[in-house]
């Protein structure tokens, strides 16, 4: 994928964290955190030097708009990508529809816990929502894209 299309997917998914699909500053809030489902894609389906560098693009972005210190977003979601792949590569050997939503459930709930632990608003409950909420909005994306259109042929994973 050329860097242009990456980089205005990253406009995109900015525009709709920020606009009406996110609360980016309430930590977790319940909502679909698309941002953190794309960059999940990005690594678990892709290369991991293209999901850095949509991370990278996606964390500025995010920092320019949000309160928090500058370098958060890019910091955890590079600290994203590299959990993921290290799973991935490390102890998820046949890289299944299930251990993918296992590994988008761990991404979010540590992304929402430290995020709302940063903010001192922790509400077990919202937490948990969003995570919900991203397992089952990334569950129907992966299978839109893996299962029914076929995107990731090229991608087998490793087999036992």
């Amino acid at each position: 994928m050329t860097r242009v299309i990456q980089a205005l997917l990253a406009l995109i998914i900015s525009v709709f964290a920020f606009g009406f699909l996110g609360q980016w500053g309430s930590a977790g809030g319940g909502t679909v955190d698309i941002a953190l489902i794309a960059i999940w894609l990005f690594t678990w389906l892709g290369v991991k030097d293209t999901a850095i560098v949509f991370a990278i693009m996606v964390g500025l972005l995010f920092d320019s708009q949000s309160f928090l210190p500058f370098g958060y977003w890019t910091i955890m979601f590079l600290l994203v990508v590299l959990l993921i792949d290290w799973l991935k590569n490390s102890y998820l050997t046949v890289s299944s529809f299930y251990q993918a939503v296992v590994v988008l459930m761990v991404v979010s709930f540590l992304m929402s816990l430290i995020t709302s632990l940063l903010l001192g608003t922790t509400n077990l409950l919202e937490i948990l929502t969003s995570v919900l909420l991203n397992l089952v909005v990334g569950g129907l994306i992966y299978y839109l894209l893996a299962f029914r259109l076929k995107m990731f042929q090229r991608w087998t994973g490793k087999r036992l």
